[in-house]
């Protein structure tokens, strides 16, 4: 079973979020598609500010946690054409790393929408993989990491009342002076 933490955050939250997570030397951020068959290190911090109209999911890996090769699948990917009424491959294959199975968490950040309002973003991790049908637990030491991570989250962001989650101190400010949040 997954576990997740929701929050809302605007740029100066997600760096300093960022900054700590990657503070231990063993984490690196990944970017969840790679045209190659191997993982895709992502080694700007602000990446995911910089790169967030092509990049909406990063993933988070501590690199003492193996990724197994299997858990990289390769995807063929298709598109819609309306004249044969049918999806048809493209041509194309991208890489991407199997968050059920492998030992990362996944990071979808908050970003504003178009209309103003502020998007809901979350960390999520299943804690449990498949092998051979049977599902096993990752381990004591990615579920302990993840919960270092959640409890970051919960001690330096703030609830507010009647909201689903919990705000960076740049999203709190915004939401309090006005800004709309996405339902």
């Amino acid at each position: 079973m997954g576990k997740q933490v929701r929050f809302y955050m605007l740029p100066e939250d997600e760096r300093t979020f960022l900054r700590s997570v990657c503070r231990d030397q063993a984490v690196v951020l990944l970017a969840d598609s790679s045209p190659e068959p191997k993982l895709q290190i992502l080694e700007n911090l602000l990446t995911s500010l910089q790169q967030r109209s092509e990049l909406s999911t990063i993933l988070l890996w501590n690199t003492a946690l193996p990724i197994k090769e299997t858990d990289i699948r390769e995807v063929r990917l298709r598109e819609y054409k309306e004249e044969l009424g049918a999806y048809i491959e493209t041509g194309k294959v991208i890489y991407s790393v199997d968050r059920l199975n492998a030992p990362v968490i996944e990071f979808s950040p908050s970003f504003i929408r178009r209309d103003g309002q502020l998007v809901r973003g979350r960390i999520w991790a299943e804690m449990y993989r498949q092998e051979g049908g049977t599902l096993v637990h990752k381990g004591a030491d990615f579920e302990s990491w993840y919960d270092r991570i959640a409890r970051w989250l919960r001690r330096n962001f703030k609830r507010a009342e009647g909201i689903d989650g919990y705000f960076g101190p740049q999203a709190l400010e915004w939401y309090q002076e006005g800004g709309k949040l996405s339902k």
